[in-house]
């Protein structure tokens, strides 16, 4: 994991018995590196991809801050898109509007959009949920 906000993400992901009851290889479908792993036997997955990204989102000195991080349900066209998007809808669950703890961090709102379907190769199905937590910075 590249930072505590991915680190954050990945343990909401993997404490959640129903989310990794529906992924392919449970907890290792849980994936938040560069790149989505070749193995299949981890179909369906869900993938936190890149940094997250972090934007000053206060005013001067009040500590303000949002962080950004889009994560996609993945899943082989064998499988319906009724699974993905079981999949999309329960890590957007997770999210919206929850309590969310971040180290250093007082979280003031999680936001959780889509899911949207993301246009990719025609063997895979891919739902996209766009994560952002409003935090003020502990000082």
């Amino acid at each position: 994991m590249s930072d505590f906000f991915t680190q954050a993400i990945f343990e909401r992901m993997r404490d959640d018995s129903t989310l990794v009851a529906m992924l392919g290889s449970g907890i290792n479908s849980i994936v938040t590196g560069e790149e989505i792993p070749p193995d299949t036997s981890l179909w369906p997955l869900v993938y936190a991809y890149g940094f997250g990204n972090f934007n000053d989102g206060g005013v001067k000195n009040n500590g303000g801050v949002f962080f950004t991080k889009n994560i996609l349900a993945m899943s082989r066209v064998i499988s319906s898109m009724a699974e993905v998007g079981s999949i999309a809808h329960q890590v957007r669950a997770l999210f919206n509007r929850q309590p969310f703890a971040l180290t250093g961090y007082n979280t003031l709102v999680v936001e959780a959009g889509g899911p949207r379907d993301i246009p990719s190769d025609e063997n895979i199905s891919v739902l996209e949920i766009p994560i952002t937590v409003h935090a003020m910075e502990i000082r």
